[in-house]
């Protein structure tokens, strides 16, 4: 049979995984000439790594290896070049080496290192788990969030060394100059076409870790993701400020995208968004979508905003709201008459408004309030909760439209009403997260604990 049959290269690609890190070659012919280079992947049959010199096909040489991953001893493995091609990206040579040890110890030793360090196994296994999050920490074994609880996915830890392996093993050259400079990171992780994810690097304590969000592979419509008609209201607006708000993992990045996706299948229309990083991929349907990246298309929200106005946008999409800058650049593109849909990490409505205006100082505290009164067109708040009824996740929540009402509690700065005038506008499109908790409740997607426990008194707040 030929060996390059479909079902062994799905067999061969499967066991292969990334993995960066220096080996050597060392000629049968010439024991004391060494060829040094990086490794780029592995597996229980060989190796690709790229190096400076070109070596002959056919070639019989050691592998010598330093520390490989999972494993951390100096070994050695024969092998026979079967590949020697230069990279026109890097000007140097791919070298592929194919293992002719017979040693069952040699091999035992790489299929170890492999299952140790294989993170594109554990993402999968992952999205077989139907998990939400994995994270890699130093000396603990890799843990995934399944329905909001931590589940281990292996026995042993991961050490320091080894993380590091895995995890610089996915950045360029870029991202690695910016993980040493900034100590943070976050970006993009494409596995498969249906399985994506949104990485955040970190160090704790002197160590590389890692945490992996699992993003939906296509944008949900409102329906699909449950969420109320408002969203789509506010979608069709002209123009005008909207906030999606709530706490971490709450959903307002998915939301949003449902947002911009409607817009994209309803209007003709120029959409500008600002990510970081980009996590849905929008396809083209009645408008132009411009999607840019912080850090490698623009340098911060607040000069991407300042440029998108010179872009000739209808919509304009801030993935995040996190300083003055650009709150300030936010609420500028609002008043110039483009629809701007942006997320802002807050417990609810209130605490949103509180939060938008504390980002300035306090004797522009007045200005911020009337420029936020006269451009916020609605917000919305989330809570993602697990279902009882089936696995996943269904949203509660609460929703403030900006009529005159809200807009001079905003102005004046007195909000001991605003909660009040939410529970009782229905007419006017608002629901309190208690009434959205109520109806899921009703409806058998949550319990009554649940419930209880997402009910926070409204204490009286002002400006």
């Amino acid at each position: 049979m030929n060996d390059a049959t479909p079902s062994r290269i799905k067999r061969r690609n499967a066991r292969r995984i990334q993995l960066k890190f220096p080996i050597w070659l060392r000629s049968v012919h010439q024991p004391d000439d060494f060829t040094e280079g990086i490794a780029q992947d592995i597996s229980v049959s060989g190796l690709v790594f790229l190096a400076d010199e070109r070596i002959d096909v056919s070639t019989s040489v050691t592998v010598c290896f330093d520390s490989l991953p999972g494993d951390r001893q100096p070994r050695q493995i024969d092998a026979v070049v079967t590949r020697a091609e230069r990279d026109d990206d890097t000007g140097k040579y791919l070298i592929g080496v194919k293992f002719t040890d017979p040693n069952e110890a040699s091999r035992d030793y790489i299929t170890a290192a492999l299952q140790h360090t294989d993170i594109m196994g554990l993402l999968r296994l992952m999205e077989k788990k139907g998990a939400s999050d994995l994270h890699l920490a130093t000396n603990c074994p890799p843990v995934a969030r399944i329905t909001g609880r931590l589940q281990p996915l292996r026995k042993h830890p991961l050490s320091g060394p080894d993380l590091e392996a895995i995890i610089y093993g996915l950045l360029d050259d870029d991202r690695k100059r910016v993980l040493k400079r900034e100590l943070e990171l976050d970006f993009a992780l494409a596995v498969a076409a249906t399985l994506h994810f949104r990485v955040n690097v970190h160090m704790q304590r002197g160590h590389v870790e890692a945490t992996f969000r699992r993003i939906e592979p296509t944008v949900r419509t409102f329906a699909e993701l449950h969420l109320p008609d408002a969203l789509q209201y506010f979608a069709e607006l002209p123009s005008g400020l909207i906030l999606l708000t709530g706490p971490a993992k709450a959903g307002k990045t998915t939301a949003v995208a449902a947002m911009v996706e409607y817009v994209n299948a309803t209007r003709s229309a120029v959409i500008v968004t600002l990510e970081d990083p980009i996590e849905y991929t929008y396809r083209p349907k009645q408008s132009i979508i411009k999607q840019r990246e912080i850090g490698i298309d623009t340098h911060s929200y607040a000069v991407a905003l300042r440029e998108a106005m010179r872009q000739d946008p209808d919509v304009i999409v801030v993935g995040d709201i996190r300083d003055e800058a650009t709150m300030q650049a936010t609420l500028d593109a609002a008043e110039m008459g483009h629809l701007v849909l942006a997320t802002f990490s807050a417990g609810n409505c209130v605490q949103a408004i509180l939060r938008a205006c504390h980002f300035f100082a306090p004797e522009r505290q007045s200005e911020m309030q009337l420029r936020l009164a006269n451009c916020l067109r609605g917000m919305i708040s989330l809570r993602l909760l697990p279902r009882v009824d089936k696995p996943g996740f269904i949203p509660a929540t609460e929703i403030l439209t900006c009529t005159e009402t809200v807009a001079n509690m905003i102005r004046h700065g007195t909000l001991e009403q605003l909660h009040s005038t939410i529970q009782t506008g229905s007419r006017y499109g608002m629901q309190a997260m208690e009434s959205s908790l109520e109806q899921l409740q009703q409806a058998g997607y949550i319990t009554a604990d649940m419930v209880n426990s997402h009910l926070h008194p409204q204490s009286v707040v002002s400006l």
